[in-house]
Formats: C-alpha cells, sequence, structure tokens
C-alpha cells in the first residue's frame, strides 16, 4: 500500500473535510520519519515505506478514531438553557404588551405604554424565529477569517458610534426595517471583536514603526488607545453603562491575554473558572432568596419598567417560574463560563472571552437593578428584556461562541 492511498482511506472515515489537509500532513510525516529511520536500518526504499505504514496500523479505524476527535462540537447546554430563556422571554413580551399594560393603565401608575405597543406580540415572536435562524447560521463560519479585519470592523463600529452621537433625540438609527435600530447594543459586540483581533495580534509585526520601541509594546499601545477612544465616544451618546460594560469587557480580555503567557496559566484558568462558578451559583442563590422575600417586587407594580424582568414575571406568574427563570438565567451563565475555558485557540479565547464577559455583567448589572441597589442600572437582561435589536445581537453574538466552541478540538493551539 502507497503512503497516498492509506492517508486518503484514514480520511475518508474523517467527516469535517476542512481538517483532512492538515491531519494529512501530519501523518505522512510520521510515516516519513518511520520510514528514514529504517532505510538507515538496510532496507529497501520500499520496504521500508511498506513497514511504516504497517506499522501506523488499519486506516480505516485511525480514520474513525481522528474523526472522533476533530469533528466540530455543539454546546447543547448552552443551546438548551438559551432556548428556555427565549420561552421565559415571550412570556415577557406576551405579559408586557397584552397584560401587564392593562393593568399599568387601570391603575394609572408607574410607565403607560400605547395600545400599538400591545400589538407587537406576533411581530416579536417572528423577530425570535428569526433570531434563532441568525444563531444557526452564524454558528456555521469559520471565525478565524474575521480577525484580518479587525480594523476595519472596529472602523465601522467607530463610524456607528459617530452616527448615533450626531443622531438627534434618538442617539441611534433607524435601518428602515422596523422594528430594528443601530444602536449600544450593535456597535458593543463589533468593538469587542475587533479588540480580540487587537489581542490576538500583539505579537505581530506593528505596522506602526517608533524608534527603539519593540513590536510587540506598538501593538499594545494602539490597542490601548483605540479602546480608550471608543469608550469615550460611547460616553457621548450618552450611555454610561454601556461604556462601563464595554471598558470592563475590555479589562477582562486583556488580563487573559497576558495571563496566557504565564507559564502556570492552565492552573490559573482552572482556579479561575471554579471561583467565577461558586460566584454565579452564589449570586443566582442569593437572588431567589431576594425574590422569596420579596425584595424584588416593588409595592402595586410601582416603577416596574422593561428592564424589571424578575418583578414583571413574579407578579404575572408566580413564584415558581420566577424561581425556574433565575435557576435558567445562573445555569446559562455557567454553561457559558464552561463553555469558553475548553477554548484552546488563541483567537477563539479572546472571541469567546470578550462575549462571554458582555453577556455576564449584563446579567450582573441587570440582577442588580431588579434588587433595587444603587441606581437604576438600565441594563436589559439578555434574552429576556424586551427589544428586538438586542434580542437578535444577542443571538448573533451567542452564535458567534458556539461557531468558536464548534471548532474547539480542531483549533487546539493557543499561539501565546
Amino acid at each position: 500500500m502507497k503512503i497516498s492511498e492509506f492517508l486518503d482511506n484514514v480520511c475518508e472515515q474523517i467527516r469535517y473535510k476542512p481538517i483532512r489537509v492538515e491531519i494529512s500532513r501530519e501523518l505522512e510525516n510520521h510515516i516519513e520519519e518511520q520510514k528514514e529511520s529504517y532505510v538507515l536500518y538496510g532496507l529497501s526504499k520500499e520496504e521500508a515505506e511498506e513497514r511504516a505504514i504497517s506499522q501506523m496500523g488499519n486506516a480505516e479505524e485511525i480514520g474513525k478514531s481522528l474523526n472522533k476527535i476533530h469533528k466540530p462540537r455543539f454546546d447543547w447546554k448552552i443551546l438548551a438553557t438559551v432556548s428556555v430563556l427565549l420561552v421565559f422571554g415571550l412570556l415577557v413580551a406576551y405579559t408586557r404588551d397584552n397584560l401587564f399594560y392593562s393593568y399599568l393603565e387601570d391603575n394609572s401608575i408607574g410607565i403607560t405604554y400605547g395600545r400599538e405597543f400591545g400589538a407587537k406580540f406576533i411581530e416579536y415572536f417572528a423577530w425570535t424565529i428569526i433570531s434563532i435562524v441568525g444563531l444557526a447560521s452564524i454558528r456555521f463560519i469559520d471565525y478565524t477569517k474575521i480577525s484580518k479585519y479587525s480594523f476595519q470592523i472596529y472602523l465601522i463600529a467607530l463610524f456607528v458610534t459617530i452616527a448615533c452621537i450626531f443622531r438627534e433625540n434618538m442617539n441611534c438609527i433607524d435601518v428602515g426595517v422596523a422594528p430594528l435600530y443601530i444602536m449600544q447594543t450593535f456597535f458593543m459586540p463589533l468593538y469587542i471583536i475587533a479588540f480580540a483581533g487587537f489581542m490576538k495580534d500583539l505579537d505581530k509585526e506593528s505596522k506602526i514603526k517608533v524608534d527603539n520601541m519593540k513590536d510587540r509594546n506598538v501593538n499594545i499601545i494602539q490597542a490601548i488607545v483605540l479602546g480608550v477612544i471608543s469608550i469615550l465616544l460611547v460616553l457621548q451618546i450618552p450611555s454610561v453603562l454601556y461604556a462601563v460594560v464595554l471598558g470592563i469587557t475590555y479589562i477582562i480580555m486583556a488580563g487573559f491575554r497576558f495571563i496566557l503567557e504565564h507559564k502556570n496559566k492552565e492552573k490559573i484558568f482552572k482556579i479561575f473558572n471554579k471561583v467565577l462558578i461558586c460566584v454565579v451559583i452564589a449570586i443566582t442563590i442569593f437572588t431567589i432568596y431576594m425574590l422569596i422575600n420579596g425584595s424584588l417586587v416593588i409595592e402595586n407594580g410601582r416603577n416596574m419598567g422593561t428592564n424589571d424582568t424578575f418583578s414583571l414575571i413574579f407578579v404575572n406568574y408566580g413564584l415558581i417560574v420566577s424561581v425556574l427563570t433565575i435557576i435558567c438565567i445562573g445555569l446559562f451563565s455557567t454553561c457559558l463560563v464552561v463553555s469558553v475555558s475548553k477554548v484552546k485557540e488563541l483567537y477563539g479565547k479572546m472571541l469567546s472571552i470578550g462575549v462571554a464577559s458582555m453577556f455576564l455583567i449584563q446579567i450582573l448589572f441587570s440582577v442588580l437593578s431588579n434588587l433595587k441597589y444603587g441606581f437604576e442600572w438600565g441594563t436589559q437582561m439578555p434574552f429576556l428584556s424586551y427589544g428586538i435589536t438586542n434580542l437578535l445581537v444577542n443571538m448573533m453574538c451567542l452564535g458567534l461562541v458556539l461557531a468558536v466552541y464548534r471548532r474547539k478540538d480542531i483549533l487546539q493551539k493557543v499561539e501565546a
């Protein structure tokens, strides 16, 4: 059997075609090394090649084994928790648009919604289906190709942010497809995607040359400057909350980027993941405790707005549904942390850390807002709070996380 024939037989068992070339190359190199060893022992090239191939084993069994290792993965746990959250999100939309409106109007309290607002539930349901399709589509993209367009993506986000700043009274842009608007939730993920690329390219040759300064240092300064500019522009919208979320996300991504260079990075990540999961569990339990004790609900529904998710569900569906919602949010957060921890490739790691941080920070601020701690944070709970643009963008971002996870066993090297 020739080497090419053996490799073909192996690759036929591997369903994910893009990885076949790399696997074939690795196997061929290994066979050639064995072949050279046998030639040194006095065998002819033909005999050495046959012996080397024979030593590899059965081609079909090798191919099946490699197929199990090098195949796209799907995080069903995240999908399951998000599916439940979407159902609760539909409950929130239905309640606000059809039931809760009447409650507010009859009692003449708090925020009053127009009749036309209640008729939008079907529209919200349709966009939920569209967002699911969007998530499924993005999951199949090759996210590694996004990296080389990081600066262009940053410029697009910059342009959109500036456009929103000069948009009188709205601070958002109507894209002409009702009810979608370009706003903070649209361009914030773009900044995060761009910053992930900047973090990945820290060790690459800088396009900007500065005397007596290493390329790495120039790249670090460039990333910091671009990050600060984006935060300052978001503050001009004005949107203090999203500027804070963006800034914290940048810091987390940069911190993890430098941890990846530490010799004990695996140990550090394991400890951090365990601590973070414990924090998520603690916050979940505390939120349930506060809900049971009535701390999440304001008397007579006063001041219950679009971000008072838990209060709204509690008033209309009772304690059990509210507790299930909180548990599902906790499970989603935990699954997100676990999913990110399994990614090894550098750009995928930065990308998933950035998006996951964005989700977790918004969830934390939303919980604090529902608990009525401090000032009104004004952030929306991902997948639950009403907002079609927010829902669509969040689902697209989650699709990107799943796209990274899908290739985690194919692109395993952390290039730090």
